[in-house]
């Protein structure tokens, strides 16, 4: 847990409004029964994927999809009762409710997912069209992801001091699948081939470590085994797909391009099972790894749809401010229900 600061005030002992806690309360303790139940349906995955429970897993992932629309209405419904019918009065409780939620928040690991289920029940308890700087979290500057030395364990670092082989044998050995795979020692010399082939061919086969994220990616009937590997300042992906095999599991493939790995995490893929508490390290990892892909599709890309809607509008404005592109119309035959148009400049097309 975070230390806290020496001149840091202890939110138990502030002094609020009750009809301010009240509220502040409600939003806190919604978003905490929103990311508890996320993460414990999450956990299923692990032991879904080695019983190969692929119909059970399907409904966990259309149960986790429906969570964070389902909380926000629970409190935006018990919210509206609390609020003073004068509009304006109302927004004025909400604001100085907003300002208490911070201070609860403040030392979370998951404090951009708290701001978004704030601003999704903010706008459906005051109908916000466009944007509303007073109700909402709206920053639309630069957010630095976590800094990435490994010191909250997100990742395990595997030094390449001698043997490759050894290094990728333990990488193996402490993956909470060992005990499964049906010959482990085999997947690890077939991999440490790959590896090795890629490093001659790129680096004149130099390596410094190999560093592998704790969680394991869970989609459909797969287990990923998500890495990368580093010599001086230079970082590459390593993603291990693992299947079921006769004998027990096994590596399937061996991604190594960047490539490669974007593939994986795309936005028409269904959505990865990832346990983790600080999703910003997660993604941060995956971001050195994928450059180019915007943080928006990470976050979806491991369950967290609404905080990557979130990101994609921030993305969306701050280009907008930049450019003096105008939207037009999608090229192509017209569609009979939508209208299709893009931004030339940026990079989604909007319906």
């Amino acid at each position: 847990k975070p230390e806290r600061s020496a001149t840091m005030t202890d939110v138990s002992s502030v002094t609020v409004d009750p009809a301010v806690e009240r509220l502040a309360r409600l939003l806190h303790d919604g978003f905490v029964d929103y990311h508890e139940r996320f993460l414990e349906i999450t956990h299923r995955a692990s032991q879904r994927f080695l019983d190969r429970e692929w119909a059970e897993l399907q409904q966990d992932s259309t149960e986790r999809l429906d969570l964070h629309k389902h909380r926000v209405w629970t409190v935006v419904d018990a919210a509206r009762p609390s609020l003073p019918d004068d509009e304006d009065e109302a927004k004025a409780l909400w604001i100085e409710a907003r300002r208490r939620y911070v201070q609860l928040v403040a030392l979370r690991m998951d404090l951009e997912l708290a701001e978004t289920f704030y601003n999704s029940a903010t706008r459906h308890l005051f109908d916000v069209i466009g944007l509303d700087n007073e109700l909402e979290f709206l920053w639309l500057g630069p957010t630095a992801l976590p800094a990435d030395d490994g010191s909250r364990g997100e990742y395990r670092n595997f030094p390449v001091d001698e043997s490759l082989e050894d290094s990728v044998r333990q990488i193996f050995e402490h993956l909470p699948l060992a005990s499964d795979f049906g010959n482990l020692d085999q997947c690890a010399a077939l991999v440490t081939e790959r590896i090795q082939a890629q490093l001659d061919d790129v680096w004149d086969g130099q390596i410094d470590s190999i560093e592998v994220l704790r969680p394991i990616f869970y989609r459909n009937k797969g287990a990923y085994v998500v890495g990368r590997l580093r010599w001086l300042n230079r970082v590459s992906p390593v993603v291990l797909p693992v299947l079921h095999g006769d004998d027990g599991l096994y590596v399937d493939a061996v991604l190594l391009s960047e490539l490669a790995a974007s593939r994986m995490f795309g936005y028409t893929r269904s959505y990865f099972h990832v346990l983790c508490r600080r999703p910003a390290a997660v993604v941060g990892f995956l971001k050195s790894l994928l450059p180019v892909k915007p943080v928006a599709e990470l976050y979806t890309s491991i369950g967290y749809s609404q905080h990557g809607k979130t990101n994609l509008f921030r993305a969306l404005y701050r280009h907008m401010e930049h450019s003096n592109t105008r939207f037009e119309r999608a090229r192509g035959a017209r569609g009979m229900v939508m209208v299709v148009f893009t931004l030339p400049s940026f990079y989604v097309v909007f319906k």
